[in-house]
């Protein structure tokens, strides 16, 4: 079975966008960082952390968890904010516009305050990837690597933190 040609560009499309994006994305999450330590400010965790985090949980829920939260949450997400939304934004307001609007309802949309302008950085680069190449499947390429790779961090952090204490 092969795979269109098309497949592999936009495969490598959106890994290329990532490379990208990720200094852009861990510079401002350092920032952001700076920022709650020089404010003390102590941000609620995710919903999903308390889930990894559970000892008691069952393998077949953390795999179904992961799985919705790295594959199924990216595709779904990407079809509604850059298929509909920054499609319908595009229309009314023209491109720059509509990039920051739908970045900014796609950080909202993420329910927290701490994480509000990286995922908002993370949203621009989903968006300006579906404007340059007019398909999904770049930014839904670039939005599940992203969540592999910062799910994947998370566990090696707890792996690290429960065999060595703290940091």
């Amino acid at each position: 079975l092969r795979a269109p040609r098309g497949l592999w560009r936009e495969v490598l499309a959106g890994w290329t966008a990532y490379i990208a994006l990720v200094p852009l994305f861990i510079g401002t999450l350092l920032i952001v960082v700076m920022f709650s330590q020089i404010f003390s400010f102590e941000p609620k965790a995710h919903p999903l952390v308390s889930v990894f985090l559970e000892e008691g949980k069952s393998s077949l829920m953390l795999i179904y968890t992961i799985g919705i939260a790295t594959v199924l949450g990216p595709i779904v997400e990407e079809i509604f904010f850059r298929g509909f939304c920054y499609t319908i934004f595009r229309k009314r307001f023209g491109v720059k516009i509509a990039l920051v609007l739908s970045a900014s309802f796609f950080s909202f949309i993420h329910a927290n305050t701490f994480a509000f302008w990286p995922i908002f950085v993370l949203g621009l680069g989903l968006g300006y990837l579906y404007e340059l190449r007019k398909s999904l499947l770049g930014p839904v390429i670039l939005h599940v690597t992203h969540n592999i790779l910062f799910i994947g961090y998370f566990f090696l952090m707890k792996v690290l933190i429960q065999d060595h204490g703290s940091f």
